[in-house]
């Protein structure tokens, strides 16, 4: 591993008014000398420090550098904001402010690699990691950065968030690691990764390079299904990125490269500034600096005023232009008033590269940051590395993956972030899920799948728990927090020395009984047994309880604990496969995990329309079938303007690319009970909180969403069968446009709708009754699977950037779409079509008369709309092939643990505080 730089340690000097040239400007000069007076400012000569007197006063002599300072509300005599109602002293209220993402990391960094500890030197030559929810790339560019500098076989990461805003930032500042200098590129990730503003250079340079990558693969898909998965692959050297998205998506992210218009420095500071230091929050922020050391308070004042990630002494006005990663509108700033970059970093790791200014706690950040970028980036310069982005619901990842040939079990670290946790997904359904993708420890007896738990403390621990423990707590705590007991009476409940000393209860609380309690409420062996995987005996990636108190922790210890926001309750668990002898034991014991109690399941459901008939030897197996009349929504989401489409985008997640919703009273009946002669059409998905199968679910009316899915549909043209995906059904026009500008509209009726097909090649639209279900999804687009899989192959090969070609991944073939649905699983695919052109003949492409069809579309159409009546009655004779469509699954969490818990916070913070909860993968997130 590269040793850390010392250069960071002597900064600019702090004098931003010294005469350059007969000019006022910042001094350019380093700064060997500090100001005595706070430590947070240094300066390169008496001279400037005395000049600067004047300026820098206002900071060195501000209250809150004083021991003696108390908030406001205690100043005031009054009570505090937080404690609302009738609430007592031990129920101070937290309120949220400001949009709940998290866009930065509020649990330190792990290396999930640690090879000292594990691997050592025998690291595999290839080396998979996965990050099933990952927040911020904090854990990726750590565990990256801690690689020996001796090893030099392949990684391969994959990285998964369901938040599109988290995404498209972590690509931008992964692609800067590829794509600029080690230097440069550390600098560049820093700022955009942390800072509200950002030299203006800064930015065109990322609209040189990075942002030219987006628009071409906007441009080269323009006009197809904003639902449809494109893929890109972008190479460089041996190194190499792929980020799959949503067509809609990827029209999204050019503009987290571009400053909405009119969009000023000045107003973008102000519109942070209205989360992060509101009036009607004084009282939160002041509890938050209650905890920290006078310097400290004054550094944060300052973060949340400018919002850019500096040394307190650098100048800041090259800083000039809104970082467009945060400002997608002009409305808001999209983090809570609590979000704290300091929140993501080990703050006893940050304390170490300490400038001379040792009380400059941000500078302490840069300085940290700096170095563990460079590292990433000269590791990533050097490496045969691999990234895959997605932007998937965690529970669907593993079945994407399995598409691209990532078969189980196949990662040497799977981390998970605190998905595990009950308020999200629960400790059963996430080792059901990722466990079978974890390598046998015949392959790599350091695999290891890592688990968070955030909140699991807090949900088992009850009042009357806290009620018994309070004494004990208290007494253990006075060792570190020396409190005047006449604090404790009633008439100095709202004192913040009382208040601190009840919020710091917490950090000396015994976590083990409380953590054990809910291992063997969630029944830890069984989930893990069930799933072919052991809790580790001793955890090898990270201690149990990193942050915790211990019996030998020092005041000072205390005090960096308390000031960092954390509290010690974070767990890491740590699971690995069963020993296995051979590959036949490892697939006996790794049996799926049962499924939880009232899990919401997937279910496939058959669309019948009236003109088309339905024999049972053509529905597939588990599959129910629907009777009803469909009812279109009053504006559907694709018909949303683009200012709607910004207005909502960090309320609805992007609401254009939600699924189209068709309301209405459904008859549901198993298929069993379906009738000789019953007409269907189009495949649907549906989820409902259902106890028992398919098999046993009677027949009832339900009022219920129903989200149209895309699935392979064909038609009868000439003697051939084109094919394509349901993009949209509607009753009344459905218009596309072909790629010769041709126009075709069709009309649908009351259960006959018009349905909106995409292809590779021209889109085309048909009624319902027109359209049988395909079920041989390699016939995708008329591109054969074994001509997609050697695409890919080449694809794979790459070779800088004259080899960047769009990629399209294999599909599975009609014989193992037959073996999944005979094992009961649900059939999953992806219309993931390349880039414009990747679906030409290529050599070895045996296109026969579906080639044919594709190239004469426009006439097809045309001629299709004049013959309809022709084809009706041809189709009325056919029955509709929907014998195991695959299927694309929603972007919803599936299921939770049978013993779930509403996501709720046993403890809140306070501003300025970690979060207790990271939702990157929350069913509440929007």
């Amino acid at each position: 591993m590269t040793s850390p730089s010392t250069h960071s340690t002597l900064l600019i000097c702090g004098n931003a008014e010294a005469m350059v040239d007969g000019k006022q400007s910042p001094c350019p000069k380093l700064a060997p000398k500090v100001c005595k007076g706070c430590f947070l400012i240094q300066y390169c000569s008496k001279e400037c420090q005395v000049a600067h007197w004047v300026s820098h006063k206002v900071d060195c002599k501000s209250p809150l550098m004083k021991s003696t300072w108390k908030p406001s509300w205690q100043r005031e005599g009054r009570k505090p904001a937080f404690i609302t109602g009738d609430s007592g002293p031990f129920a101070f209220g937290q309120t949220k402010y400001g949009k709940q993402k998290y866009l930065w990391g509020n649990v330190p960094a792990i290396d999930v690699v640690n090879h000292c500890h594990n691997e050592a030197a025998n690291l595999p030559e290839r080396f998979s990691l996965l990050f099933a929810a990952s927040g911020d790339v904090r854990n990726v560019v750590k565990s990256l950065a801690g690689l020996p500098h001796s090893y030099s076989g392949q990684c391969e990461v994959v990285i998964n968030d369901r938040d599109f805003d988290i995404v498209a930032r972590n690509v931008i500042i992964l692609l800067t690691s590829l794509y600029f200098d080690p230097d440069e590129a550390a600098n560049i990730m820093l700022h955009i990764w942390y800072s509200a503003l950002i030299p203006k250079q800064m930015l065109c340079s990322l609209q040189d390079k990075i942002l030219p990558l987006f628009q071409e693969v906007c441009s080269k898909t323009r006009g197809r299904p904003a639902a449809a998965l494109q893929s890109k692959t972008w190479s460089r050297g041996a190194r190499s990125l792929r980020l799959v998205l949503p067509k809609g998506l990827w029209d999204c992210l050019p503009s987290y490269l571009q400053v909405p218009d009119g969009l000023s420095s000045a107003q973008a500071q102000k519109i942070m500034m209205a989360t992060t230091l509101p009036p009607e929050r004084r009282d939160y922020v002041d509890r938050a600096h209650y905890t920290r050391p006078p310097p400290w308070r004054v550094c944060t004042t300052k973060f949340r005023r400018d919002g850019i990630l500096l040394p307190f002494g650098n100048p800041r006005s090259e800083f000039d232009t809104p970082n467009p990663t945060f400002y997608q509108t002009t409305d808001f700033w999209p983090m809570m008033d609590s979000a704290d970059p300091l929140g993501g970093w080990n703050i006893k790791d940050v304390m170490r590269l300490a400038p001379l200014a040792k009380n400059d706690i941000y500078g302490s950040l840069f300085n940290y940051l700096q170095d563990l970028l460079l590292q990433f980036c000269n590791q990533v310069s050097r490496l045969p590395v691999h990234f895959q982005l997605f932007q998937v619901d965690a529970l669907d990842l593993p079945g994407i993956l399995r598409q691209r040939g990532m078969d189980c079990p196949y990662f040497d670290r799977i981390e998970v972030s605190n998905i595990g946790d009950r308020g999200y997904l629960g400790p059963q359904t996430i080792i059901g899920t990722f466990g079978p993708l974890l390598k046998d420890k015949s392959h790599n007896p350091c695999a290891t799948l890592l688990t968070l738990f955030l909140n699991a403390v807090h949900e088992e621990f009850s009042e009357a728990d806290s009620l018994l423990t309070i004494k004990s707590e208290s007494i253990r705590l006075q060792n570190y927090l020396p409190t005047d007991p006449a604090k404790f009476q009633p008439g100095h409940m709202f004192d913040a020395e009382f208040m601190r000393f009840n919020d710091a209860r917490l950090m000396v609380r015994d976590f083990d009984k409380v953590f054990e309690k809910f291992m063997q409420k969630c029944d830890f062996p069984e989930i893990g047994k069930a799933a072919g995987l052991v809790a580790k005996s001793k955890n090898t990636i990270i201690e149990p309880w990193p942050l915790r108190l211990t019996t030998k922790s020092t005041r000072a210890e205390f005090d960096l604990l308390h000031a960092s926001g954390h509290i010690g309750s974070e767990r890491h668990f740590g699971f690995q496969t069963h020993n296995a002898t051979n590959d036949q034991e490892t697939k006996r014991t790794r049996a799926p995990a049962p499924a939880p109690r009232n899990q919401s399941y997937p279910k496939k459901l058959l669309l019948i329309h009236r003109s088309t008939k339905v024999t049972k030897t053509s529905i597939p197996s588990g599959v129910a079938l629907i009777v009803y009349p469909l009812v279109p929504p009053p504006t559907p989401y694709d018909h949303l303007t683009t200012k709607q489409n910004k207005q909502n985008s960090h309320t609805t997640n992007h609401p254009s690319l939600l699924p189209k919703v068709y309301t209405s009273k459904l008859l549901v009946m198993p298929a069993d009970k379906i009738q000789e002669g019953d007409k269907g059409a189009v495949l649907l998905s549906f989820r409902s909180k259902v106890s028992g199968s398919l098999a046993t679910l009677p027949i009832t009316h339900l009022e219920s969403g129903i989200p149209v899915d895309c699935h392979y549909l064909s038609w009868n043209w000439g003697g051939s069968h084109p094919s394509g995906v349901a993009a949209e059904v509607k009753e009344g026009d459905v218009s596309v446009t072909s790629h010769k500008g041709n126009e075709i509209t069709k009309h649908g009726e009351e259960g006959n709708p018009a349905v909106h097909i995409a292809r590779s090649g021209n889109d085309v639209v048909k009624k319902a009754s027109e359209l049988q279900v395909d079920s041989k999804a390699s016939r995708s687009n008329g591109t054969s699977s074994e001509a997609k899989r050697e695409e890919a192959k080449d694809d794979d090969k790459a070779e800088g950037d004259a080899e960047e070609s769009p990629e399209e991944d294999s599909e599975k073939s009609p014989e193992e779409d037959s073996r999944d649905a005979k094992a009961g699983g649900v059939v999953e695919s992806e219309n993931e079509d390349g880039e414009e052109g990747g679906a030409e003949a290529q050599a070895g492409d045996k296109r026969k008369a579906d080639e044919k069809a594709d190239a004469s579309n426009d006439e097809e159409e045309d001629a299709g709309a004049k013959n309809t009546k022709k084809q009706k009655a041809s189709d009325d004779d056919a029955e509709s092939a929907a014998a195991n469509g695959k299927k694309k699954k929603g972007g919803h969490l599936k299921g939770t643990d049978s013993d779930k818990k509403p996501a709720q916070e046993k403890r809140e913070p306070a501003a300025g505080r970690a979060e207790r909860k990271t939702q990157s993968q929350s069913k509440t997130e929007s």
